[in-house]
């Protein structure tokens, strides 16, 4: 196959054949090798042009994968050298392959912490054709790149019905799904990913069982929240101007001496009123173990006090609770940059339990804690499942403006959902 040097070499020996005066025979010896010269410096030139292109792209995409494994916990900064330099070496052969011989040299990459970049340089060398008569050997280039990264971490309680309706199949469903969500958010395989994720675990049925590691605050949690009969378990906040009905301040505020709190013997109806969950609140931690062992040992019973679990997700988030929450947990603080606390609630039911009844019925309490939980920036999802229409509006209120509402009726859509869920918050790492 004729080159283009080699079809302008031909057409000029062909007109100095035909030529027929001396003069042209030595303007054409002194002119030719100037000619050679520029023509095939000229195709060096655009060779490594079109290379330069193909390094530029290289080098952003190892960038933009470096700061996608950063962003999403994969790595750490630890790892953005060797992350970056791997795909870069492997995009170069590809889009280089069966061109000329590139050298790249002097790769660098660095991150801005200040500013949530990663920056990259690099200097290459491109082999050249025709320019080496001139004792030009190759010619070189440069690309710079930079993207932004996600240090996003998560703050996430889940917030489930196990009361008595969820009993069988239901129950069965609901395990496969928070675990799924746990496993999709703290992989195994990925512990860097573990360290920018936390998530809480707050069953719910008549009240909530706040277990072994915060029982022994009773003497602080009786400041606030009634109990059934001296155990664990928890009700509603209660004060008599309702000041902190519908607060997450914390275990330590004056409490009006005036004011009764109330417990399950309150309620009128004795036997509803003594079903308190197994399942025991776990508070935030990043151990994937921990937390799918516990939804192993959900079981359903009792009725359905939502607004309860709905205020202890959101101490389980609060950073004006730590001090009570066992080590490794606490909460930071709201607002705080890079950080996104988000609640999933879930029922199945009618919100139809309640001891406080200053604080009105427990579908009009939750609605409250709601709106004042997302005045916190904290995200809210909702789950119905199988759920009359009544609480599914009531979840529709609760959702934040930023969360979303799901409406399921199998265990597949109920997995389907919370998958969706962890996809979004993983998403939200990356975009926010």
């Amino acid at each position: 196959m004729r080159t283009v040097l080699q079809d302008i070499l031909s057409r000029t020996l062909a007109r100095f054949v035909r030529a027929r005066e001396g003069s042209v025979v030595i303007i054409f010896a002194l002119t030719l090798p100037v000619m050679i010269m520029a023509v095939g410096g000229a195709i060096d030139f655009a060779r490594t042009a079109n290379v330069d292109a193909r390094i530029q792209n290289a080098l952003d995409s190892a960038v933009l994968a470096a700061t996608k494994e950063l962003s999403d916990g994969s790595i750490d900064e630890r790892d953005v050298d060797d992350v970056a330099q791997r795909y870069f070496e492997a995009n170069l052969d590809a889009l280089v392959g069966g061109g000329p011989n590139v050298t790249a040299s002097n790769l660098n990459f660095k991150i801005d912490r200040a500013a949530n970049i990663v920056e990259a340089t690099v200097d290459a060398a491109v082999e050249t054709s025709f320019l080496k008569v001139a004792g030009f050997d190759s010619i070189t280039t440069s690309a710079v790149s930079s993207a932004l990264y996600n240090p996003l971490t998560i703050e996430l309680s889940l917030v489930l019905d196990v009361t008595g309706s969820m009993e069988g199949q239901k129950l069965r469903d609901l395990k496969t799904a928070a675990k799924s969500l746990v496993n999709q958010l703290l992989p195994e395989n990925q512990p860097a990913r573990r360290e920018k994720v936390r998530i809480a675990i707050v069953p719910y049925a008549n009240g909530v069982n706040v277990g072994r590691s915060t029982s022994n605050q009773r003497n602080r949690l009786e400041k606030i929240t009634g109990d059934a009969h001296g155990s664990s378990c928890v009700v509603e906040r209660a004060e008599s101007d309702g000041r902190y009905a519908f607060s997450d301040d914390g275990p330590d505020i004056d409490r009006d001496p005036e004011s009764r709190i109330p417990t399950f013997d309150d309620f009128p109806d004795h036997d509803r009123a003594n079903f308190c969950p197994s399942a025991e609140v776990v508070w935030l931690t990043n151990d994937a173990k921990t937390l799918n062992e516990e939804i192993d040992d959900f079981e359903a019973r009792g009725w359905t006090a939502g607004h309860i679990g709905i205020g202890w997700g959101w101490y389980t988030l609060s950073p004006l609770w730590n001090d009570i929450q066992p080590g490794g947990s606490n909460a930071r603080p709201y607002r705080t940059k890079d950080l996104l606390k988000v609640m999933v609630i879930m029922t199945d039911g009618k919100f139809n339990t309640q001891f406080q009844r200053d604080n009105g019925a427990s579908a009009q309490q939750a609605r409250n804690l709601c709106r004042n939980i997302e005045d916190e920036k904290v995200r809210i999802y909702t789950v119905a499942f199988k759920a009359p229409g009544s609480a599914e509006r009531m979840l529709r209120d609760c959702a934040s403006e930023d969360g979303r509402y799901f409406e399921t009726s199998t265990g597949t859509e109920l997995s389907a959902a919370f998958l969706e869920i962890a996809q979004e918050i993983a998403r939200l790492r990356l975009s926010s």
